[in-house]
């Protein structure tokens, strides 16, 4: 699960327009909760055809899933938004009285890979043409089947304990760590 800085939390991102005309970025925190049961969605054509018509590109709010979670029964309250990104999905549960901003959401994982094709090419036009191809085969299938699970609980990584001496630890790296060790392999 993604967590900001310092916090148990989920970071909401929203553009506001300010009262001179410019477009600022809002960061607002959420309190997490893990979601404890599985909810499927079902992914249908008309899903895809208002993502088109509001241009959800690149937006994790208005992208063709998200809509179509917005429109799923879920086992707690939903309260507007549902951030769905490449791997999880926070669904906001609770909305502040005082700001109207997200305060409290569950969190999903899913396989779902339709995400990143909706946001694969960095142009409107390129994207248009591979959501038209799932769109046709959304017809001909019919509606497609997304299962969102409650999230596995990951042990953190355990680091030596001791005097740090500036030696590469003996601790196999796993995940982004081995990435980077193979990126940098001098570091």
């Amino acid at each position: 699960m993604a967590k900001a800085r310092g916090t148990n939390g989920h970071v909401f991102l929203f553009k506001v327009l300010t009262l001179d005309g410019k477009t600022r970025t809002l960061r607002i925190t959420a309190k997490v909760k893990r979601a404890t049961r599985a909810v499927p969605l079902t992914l249908r054509a008309e899903h895809i055809e208002e993502a088109l018509s509001i241009k959800g590109f690149g937006n994790t709010q208005s992208c063709m899933m998200a809509l179509c979670a917005k429109s799923s029964k879920f086992p707690h309250p939903v309260d507007g938004y549902i951030d769905w990104q490449y791997r999880t999905a926070f669904v906001v549960s609770r909305v502040s009285k005082k700001t109207g901003f997200p305060s409290h959401c569950v969190a999903y994982e899913h396989n779902c890979k339709y995400a990143m094709h909706f946001d694969r090419f960095l142009t409107e036009i390129e994207s248009r043409k591979v959501i038209q191809g799932l769109l046709m085969e959304l017809k001909k299938t019919g509606p497609q089947q997304v299962l969102l699970r409650p999230p596995i609980k990951r042990k953190p990584m355990r680091y030596p304990k001791g005097r740090m001496t500036g030696e590469r630890a003996k601790i196999a790296s796993v995940g982004a760590h081995r990435r980077f060790a193979v990126a940098h392999p001098g570091l």
